[in-house]
């Protein structure tokens, strides 16, 4: 989409809804992540939400990107009421250094060398795929500690990653 200038017309130009921050699969929207912008679309307007679109409390189902407009497609008038959030503290240094809510990421669960078994392959480590950050809390980074992130999980994946946390280093891999 190309954004409008003050000196096109309204004839050419529409009003949509655009991103303020990444929105990751799961995440509810409200004020804070949303935008209207004056975009140019003349072929493919009805592919994005305009500024009558009632989207506040609807939940992200495909990720958009900062800046983005918003597709039809990519809401859902109720949350997919199989995630749960599941706060988890990551170690300094095992975490990207931009990361922020809404990004989509790969997590790994890597034990620990005094707790890893040398009956242990690379396929029986504990991973999940594209997974979209709620929160991320770096309170502790100043001195020197972590981070905590909350991440929107599967249910069916909550307990086996709780349970493959302990022993383990988690590692953030950002998409």
């Amino acid at each position: 989409h190309t954004r409008c200038s003050r000196d096109w017309s309204s004839d050419v130009c529409s009003s949509d809804l655009a991103a303020k921050t990444d929105l990751a699969p799961g995440m509810v929207l409200s004020l804070d992540n949303i935008e209207q912008v004056r975009a140019l679309l003349p072929f493919s307007a009805s592919r994005y939400l305009g500024e009558s679109a009632k989207i506040i409390g609807t939940t992200v189902v495909r990720p958009v990107g900062k800046d983005e407009l918003i597709p039809s497609f990519a809401l859902a008038a109720e949350g997919d009421t199989h995630l749960r959030r599941v706060p988890i503290p990551v170690s300094k240094g095992f975490f990207p250094s931009d990361l922020a809510i809404g990004n989509v990421i790969d997590l790994y669960v890597v034990p620990n060398k005094n707790t890893y078994s040398s009956n242990t392959t690379p396929n029986e480590l504990f991973t999940l795929y594209g997974l979209a950050i709620e929160a991320v809390d770096s309170s502790n980074l100043s001195i020197g500690g972590g981070i905590s992130v909350t991440f929107l999980v599967p249910e069916a994946s909550v307990r086996p990653l709780i349970e493959s946390l302990s022993g383990s280093q988690l590692i953030l891999v950002k998409r």
